[in-house]
């Protein structure tokens, strides 16, 4: 269903949805298949409209809408699972004084310091598990790279509640938010002297990956915008942030490749920029979209492109991506995953092939899926992100359904974080020597001033 006349404002973005969030709109449908849930109030969700918009309230809208839905149980003896809102991100924002320049958070604005909202977490679980007896018929939802809570990761860990998570694999930061107290920083590999993804803590077929919630302003503009495959203008599109040089940026935390961007900038045919105003048109225009890895290996802006109906160019190797197998998703039919360290001409000569020979044909198959990774309950047939979310926790995905590591793209190595740690230290040293301007510095003064496009498509 296309939105209605009400859109809401950068300002208010989700105004013309807040009825969903006391439920005073339709129940969220859940499908005959969907678990039972109980949503247990644990008194930490008193700001749930401060934390309605932006990042930091996927947890929030899920939290509101599950309440609402017709899967919500009245107790916790008739449900299959229990979810305990735990609102960490919020309350880490509401702790800060609604502002991220506090303590650290300047310095890493994605990798917050949780410890104190973890040990809090921690308490909570033990009166769970005292009370209740079990932890793995409950849920817990963490909505950004970080999971603010301790020893995911360890042996020690195999009673736990299940998770909903948008990263699989959370960023530890073992230099200075005390993740990995137990381990002496100067004995650390390289990879592990700042900070590091945790590979062991994402548990397949017990926990869920999710899609991050979008506004419902930026979400009316993606799909009013929405073009046709033959009347969209630019091949290639890719708007954000390069990320800083200094030792203090956040990108410098972990690997990252976007300063390659820089070699597709004034090819035909291509947009390339920084910040933009009219940022959802030009996903509405464009037929793929470059989806590099944020702070994380997701990225918000995947979820945006879906939306706006631009074939996803995956370029984040270890990325677990949402809902693989359930309602008949499969990534590989309506998106391309390409090495992230392969950005260059050869990706641009790969999507003109892609483009005359499936440009259609993948997205058709992305506008069939687009609304399951929706989360506002305005679908036909009940087909939202909430719903895919509940398939997900009473279907384990089946292994023949699991992904390849590349797909619609020539046969690639997957390479390990480690060996990608390697060739980004080596690159970087390689750009940094004295004669030389650091490459995500050229990168970022080739983006100043907003857009580098080149000519349309004729």
């Amino acid at each position: 269903m296309r939105p209605g006349p009400m859109r809401g404002t950068r300002f208010a973005p989700n105004f013309p949805a807040l009825p969903a969030l006391f439920g005073l709109s339709h129940p969220t449908r859940c499908g005959a298949a969907a678990p039972r849930v109980f949503v247990r109030d644990l008194g930490r969700s008193k700001s749930f409209v401060r934390c309605s918009t932006g990042l930091r309230s996927t947890e929030t809208w899920f939290h509101r809408l599950l309440l609402h839905s017709d899967c919500a149980a009245a107790d916790e003896a008739s449900a299959d699972l229990v979810f305990l809102p735990l609102s960490s991100l919020c309350n880490h924002f509401r702790l800060q004084g609604w502002t991220d320049m506090q303590d650290h958070a300047w310095r890493f604005p994605f990798v917050r310091p949780y410890y104190e909202l973890a040990a809090e977490h921690a308490e909570l679980l033990r009166e769970v598990r005292r009370t209740s007896g079990r932890l793995d018929n409950h849920l817990l939802f963490f909505a950004e790279e970080k999971w603010p809570m301790f020893g995911m990761g360890s042996s020690a860990s195999s009673d736990r509640p299940r998770l909903l998570v948008v990263e699989a694999r959370p960023v530890h930061c073992s230099h200075y938010d005390r993740v990995r107290v137990e381990e002496n920083i100067e004995t650390l590999t390289r990879m592990r002297w700042r900070c590091f993804h945790c590979f062991s803590c994402f548990r397949p077929n017990y926990d869920v990956v999710v899609p991050s919630f979008i506004d419902y302003y930026s979400r009316t503009l993606l799909i009013e915008n929405d073009l046709p495959y033959g009347h969209r203008r630019w091949l290639v599109m890719w708007y954000g942030s390069g990320g800083p040089e200094s030792q203090d940026g956040t990108y410098c935390e972990v690997i990252n490749w976007r300063w390659r961007l820089a070699s597709l900038i004034g090819l035909k045919s291509v947009a390339i920029g920084g910040s933009y105003e009219a940022y959802e048109y030009l996903l509405g225009e464009s037929r793929f979209c470059l989806v590099p890895k944020g702070l994380g290996y997701w990225t918000h802006r995947l979820f945006e492109v879906i939306r706006a109906g631009c074939i996803p160019v995956i370029l984040s190797d270890h990325v677990v991506l949402p809902f693989q197998g359930v309602a008949g998703i499969d990534w590989t039919h309506f998106s391309v995953k390409w090495p992230e360290e392969q950005i260059g001409i050869e990706l641009y000569r790969w999507l003109l092939h892609l483009d005359r020979h499936r440009g259609q044909q993948l997205k058709a198959a992305l506008d069939k899926v687009a609304c399951w990774f929706d989360y506002h309950p305005d679908e036909p047939e009940g087909c939202s992100a909430m719903h895919a979310t509940l398939l997900a926790l009473a279907s384990p995905m089946p292994v023949e359904r699991r992904l390849p590591d590349f797909w619609n793209s020539p046969n690639f190595r997957l390479r390990t974080p480690e060996e990608q740690l390697e060739l980004w230290q080596r690159e970087r040293e390689l750009s940094t020597n004295a004669t030389e301007t650091p490459a995500m510095e050229l990168f970022q003064e080739r983006l100043e001033g907003g857009a580098a496009f080149g000519g349309v498509l004729v």
